[in-house]
């Protein structure tokens, strides 16, 4: 229980530090999901991935595509491909979701003693607690919709909640 509130005190000073919206539910002990549509658009707005590389997003990020899985660097080329197409693409928005979430990782790991999480990124819970364990440990996955068919190949039926 100490882990946990540590982590979660660690969420709050991030939230607060960076001034960020999102909804936070905490699902377990272990377990919060994060609803970041309104600091993504603020982001997207503001023109953040004008500054946007290797940092905000980390090396051990992970993109699943229709056909490919792209993770770190190759992720940003990606992001400058579809900067321009429209302003709220879903992988864009993804994308830019999986940047707060890396430098969360980073503050919790920074202001807990080193205590690392993976992240799940997608558009709902379900998808996004799928993803989560596909990169363990202290990894992030990015699931677009459109990723889902080629990932569910390496899902097990037991894994997926209210299915066991």
């Amino acid at each position: 229980m100490k882990t946990s509130y540590q982590i979660l005190r660690a969420i709050k000073e991030f939230k607060r530090d960076k001034g960020y919206k999102f909804i936070l539910e905490k699902s377990s002990c272990d377990e919060f999901f994060f609803d970041l549509t309104a600091d993504v658009r603020d982001l997207i707005k503001d023109g953040f991935e004008k500054h946007f590389g290797v940092d905000q997003l980390g090396m051990n990020t992970h993109l699943e595509g229709r056909s490919d899985h792209v993770t770190g660097e190759d992720i940003i080329y990606k992001l400058d491909r579809i900067m321009d197409l429209y302003e709220y693409t879903n992988e864009r928005m993804l994308i830019v979701g999986a940047t707060i979430m890396w430098g969360l990782k980073k503050f919790i790991y920074e202001n807990t003693g080193g205590l690392g999480c993976s992240c799940g990124v997608a558009n709902n819970k379900l998808l996004a607690k799928l993803a989560l364990p596909a990169h363990k440990s202290s990894g992030i996955t990015i699931l677009p919709d459109f990723g889902m068919y080629r990932f569910s190949r390496q899902i097990k039926i037991n894994s997926i909640p209210s299915l066991k």
